[in-house]
């Protein structure tokens, strides 16, 4: 190999290497710009659950009001307005996966007697 590919392959390296750096670092000061831009707001997602593919129910805390919406793909509907008292919060890392479905049946009796 003669020594201007040997040079050229070096500085290619170099370059990739510098790109991905970049890259990730780039990446990373997005992620905690866009944490902090979220944070202290008045919406926050409580709990969410898949029904079907693409088709979620998500608990919202909108200013001190708890929600139920349902969310498709190209569609949000409002379910209805949930007591706080009803719902279990957790804090973050606790697991509650039994909590939630008990919620989602309550909410639709609920729906059922309204309509």
């Amino acid at each position: 190999m003669p020594d201007g590919s040997v040079l050229q392959l070096v500085t290619v390296l170099l370059l990739l290497c510098f790109v991905v750096a970049l890259s990730y670092f780039a990446t990373r000061w997005l992620a905690g710009y866009q944490k902090l831009k979220g944070a202290n707001l008045n919406i926050e997602v409580i709990e969410s659950l898949r029904v079907a593919p693409g088709k979620f129910v998500v608990i919202v805390r909108i200013g001190e009001e708890y929600h139920a919406l349902g969310i498709g793909k190209d569609e949000m509907s409002y379910l209805t307005k949930v007591d706080a008292e009803s719902l279990t919060i957790r804090a973050p890392g606790e697991t509650g996966a039994s909590v939630f479905p008990e919620i989602l049946s309550r909410l639709k009796a609920e729906r059922k007697h309204r309509d």
